[in-house]
């Protein structure tokens, strides 16, 4: 899994986007 795309998921109003770095080490983009 490389990527993932989350909408209106939870407490996230906008488009949320949420990468796996290598290690599966997780950054949460929101726009």
């Amino acid at each position: 899994l490389k990527r993932v795309e989350l909408q209106g998921f939870k407490s996230f109003c906008d488009k949320t986007e949420l990468r796996f770095h290598g290690d599966g080490i997780a950054a949460i983009v929101g726009t």
